[in-house]
């Protein structure tokens, strides 16, 4: 290694990257750990960069060969578009509403203005978070009618973005499948109904466990839990990539593991878990027991 400038400030440890002498000139230790002058322009310097590298070409891979692509650009795009608040509102106001929704609508119940919902609207749309569809709103038809109404609902499609790397669905699927050719569901039923109970009862060990209490904790859980009339509903499956390929396995394990959530809570004898899907949400509602047909 070079020796460090004698102007550096001694108090500063020989392994500090950057450091500022009495002279006021800035100092930093190369990628070639020879020591380098801050202050001299990027023009100056000897063998400088002179613009920086782009993003889909000398940056796509480390010196170690890790694809640092590996998570797509649309994945960041479009979860990128949801550090902007106004945006984020809008997103959350949509999904929670299940279905299709107008930009007056949208605009209204988040306090923005229609042209401004409109275009962050556009933007997650074009991001692939929101799918979009015309249709009129009024029962008028024919000349006079309007041009439909652009609506927006949540799209179907998943993103995810893992650093490092991490690929827990292969991982979920090859363990269904493992389950479903050795016929050890019951088995996986039971440890779901244990963990689940396990959570009941430590959600219900300050103060016992309400409905609201249950329905703040599926929320976390990525349920998206609404009432529907006596039913608790979800509107999402945490599981639903496995579900849809092994409907036994996860919605089975998904039941039991409600059920438990119920019994360690204290609340399977108001209410009951059973499989009762809707297109679209989780295969599982919370019927109250005064009502179960």
């Amino acid at each position: 290694m070079s020796e460090m400038p004698r102007t550096l400030n001694p108090a500063r440890s020989a392994n500090a990257s950057c450091d500022r002498p009495a002279n006021n000139r800035w100092w930093r230790r190369s990628a070639a750990n020879s020591w380098v002058d801050f202050n001299v322009t990027r023009e100056q310097r000897p063998n400088a960069a002179r613009s920086i590298p782009s993003p889909t070409g000398a940056l796509k891979r480390t010196p170690l060969g890790l694809r640092i692509d590996s998570v797509t650009g649309s994945d960041l795009d479009a979860i990128g578009l949801l550090q902007d608040a106004a945006r984020r509102s809008l997103y959350a106001y949509v999904v929670a509403q299940g279905r299709e929704v107008s930009r007056n609508e949208a605009a209204e119940a988040v306090g923005l203005q229609r042209t401004l919902a409109a275009f962050h609207l556009d933007r997650l749309a074009t991001a692939g978070l929101l799918d979009v569809s015309y249709r009129r709103l009024s029962e008028r038809t024919g000349p006079g009618a309007g041009r439909p109404a652009k609506l927006y609902r949540r799209a179907a499609t998943d993103h995810t973005v893992s650093l490092p790397p991490r690929d827990y669905l292969l991982v979920g699927k090859i363990l269904a499948e493992a389950i479903e050719r050795s016929g050890a569901e019951e088995t996986l039923y039971g440890t779901a109904r244990e963990q689940g109970a396990a959570a009941g009862r430590a959600l219900a060990r300050s103060s016992g466990l309400t409905l609201d209490d249950l329905r703040r904790d599926l929320a976390e859980r990525g349920y998206e839990p609404y009432q529907d009339g006596s039913r608790l509903r979800l509107r999402n499956c945490p599981f639903h990539a496995v579900a849809q390929e092994f409907p036994v396995v996860a919605c089975g394990m998904n039941l039991a593991l409600l059920e438990g959530m119920l019994s360690g809570g204290g609340l399977d004898g108001a209410y009951v878990a059973r499989l009762d899907p809707r297109p679209g949400e989780c295969c599982v509602a919370l019927h109250s027991k005064n009502n179960v047909n």
